[in-house]
């Protein structure tokens, strides 16, 4: 392997380990927040979009058309983005009113606007995390990902990018988009553990890129 190229393959290693530790003890969130202060978060996606400065993604992005040892780990995020914009029944276009629900820092919902040229508006329940979107032109509100789907504001598109495995629970979060006639699509990307895998070289993860519609 060439000399430095396997830094590229970090980010998405470090998220697997991470989502692997997360599933494996229900007491982890509490030991992460004790040895994980906030504040760090911004060094973490400093070090995950290494070597862009321009980004702050911190989703596990899509790999298929992305080379792991040469492409970006931005690249894999946008086309995370991508794939689940595209799997919409309903067409992403200038006139749409997007939802964007768990946006992190903000990538994705300025990916969505710049994109596709539609009106984006992100839902966070990280202040740290919303600031951080707001200061980059990310227009983010602090909610609950469930009290925001259920409020009688209406938009086009519910996009979840890397995120419902979060929320209490996945199926609640889903069966309140479904029952809110303000809410007529819901696209997600959601993580299937593959335990135990065949191999070491085999696949951990892989992506359910889904859909909701009504």
């Amino acid at each position: 392997m060439d000399d430095g190229k396997w830094l590229f393959a970090l980010p998405p290693l470090l998220l697997v380990v991470d989502f692997r530790l997360q599933c494996a003890s229900p007491n982890y969130q509490l030991v992460r927040n004790l040895f994980i202060s906030p504040r760090y978060i911004p060094l973490t996606s400093e070090f995950l979009n290494f070597p862009r400065t321009d980004t702050q993604w911190i989703n596990l992005g899509l790999w298929t058309s992305v080379d792991p040892l040469r492409g970006e780990y931005a690249d894999a995020c946008q086309a995370l983005c991508k794939a689940v914009a595209d799997f919409s029944k309903i067409p992403i276009d200038h006139s749409s009113d997007v939802l964007d629900v768990g946006n992190g820092n903000g990538d994705s919902s300025l990916y969505f606007s710049s994109c596709f040229g539609c009106s984006v508006t992100g839902v966070n329940a990280e202040p740290d995390e919303v600031a951080r979107a707001n200061s980059r032109g990310a227009k983010t509100i602090l909610a609950s990902a469930t009290s925001v789907i259920t409020s009688s504001e209406r938009c086009s598109h519910v996009l979840a990018i890397d995120c419902i495995y979060h929320f209490n629970t996945r199926e609640r979060f889903l069966k309140l988009a479904m029952s809110n006639p303000a809410q007529p699509c819901i696209t997600y990307s959601d993580i299937v553990l593959n335990s135990p895998p065949s191999s070491f070289a085999s696949s951990i993860l892989s992506w359910d890129v889904g859909m909701m519609y009504k």
